[in-house]
């Protein structure tokens, strides 16, 4: 890349074609399908395997959770900075570069949203299809105390292997 392209911008409307484009043209499904029933699935209908395989799943939509999330609070910013400029005058050069930003930034923005909304519902319906239930996020999930009962069980191994 050039020094003289590195100085020019483009905020045009065709960028954020080409970006809705790439987001038309892959097909999320098939590849969100094809990871959980080639890293996921197989593992979680086996007894050894399926506690994994539920905390990998759970890891990794708590993933593009996140990512969704903060694609709407930075969205969200956006909408910010564009209400100041509103109230700003906006009648000079430099100003004009900064709305056409601000502009492109809150559509660009718009589209990843898009773009991180179907890859989580995708990777939720794969997560229902895989385990029988729906999603739980962590944070909301029942809280399980088992420290009880795993010192017993363990106390129990290591008195059998110490032949006691």
């Amino acid at each position: 890349m050039m020094g003289s392209e590195l100085n020019q911008q483009d905020y045009s409307d065709s960028r954020l074609n080409d970006m809705q484009d790439v987001l038309d043209c892959v097909d999320m499904k098939a590849g969100v399908t094809g990871f959980f029933n080639t890293v996921i699935s197989p593992f979680a209908d086996h007894p050894d395997w399926s506690m994994l395989a539920e905390w990998n799943a759970n890891s990794i939509i708590g993933v593009f959770q996140r990512h969704h999330e903060q694609c709407i609070k930075s969205l969200d910013k956006t909408k910010d900075l564009m209400q100041t400029a509103l109230r700003e005058d906006v009648g000079n050069e430099i100003t004009k570069l900064n709305v056409d930003k601000l502009i492109f930034r809150r559509d660009a923005q718009e589209v990843n949203i898009k773009r991180a909304e179907s890859i989580l519902n995708e990777f939720l319906l794969c997560y229902e299809t895989t385990f029988g239930k729906k999603f739980v996020p962590q944070s909301k999930a029942p809280v399980k105390d088992v420290t009880k009962q795993m010192k017993e069980y363990n106390m129990t191994r290591l008195k059998e292997a110490l032949g006691k």
